[in-house]
């Protein structure tokens, strides 16, 4: 069993329905971990954040301050260790001025 602290904002927090907490899962990959948290209608937070084996584009997920989505697919297999910190979050689109760039919200 490996002890994650897993920190949830903005929509994922609703889905959840908490904003921080260890969790205990068996396994060892970020994809052990997001399968063991439940939503609030049942599915799992892999199923709310990933499709297709990938995070969808409107989440960001990361472990001790580092992008799973940098490391491309392979980062949902990623091995987790006691005390690991994953945040899971929306990312918001911001516009202005006729450009657009991501910005993870805190």
């Amino acid at each position: 069993m490996v002890k994650a602290r897993v920190t949830a904002l903005q929509s994922v927090r609703r889905a959840i329905g908490w904003s921080s907490r260890e969790v205990d899962f068996a396994g060892g990959t970020l994809e052990d971990l997001l399968r063991q948290i439940q939503t609030g209608d049942g599915q799992t937070l892999y199923d709310f954040l990933v499709e297709n084996g990938e995070l969808k584009p409107d989440y960001a997920v990361i472990v001790n301050g580092d992008s799973v989505a940098a490391r491309g697919p392979s980062g949902l297999s990623m091995h987790l260790t006691d005390n690991d910190e994953v945040v899971a979050m929306a990312v918001l689109s911001v516009m202005s001025g006729g450009s657009s760039w991501f910005v993870g919200a805190w």
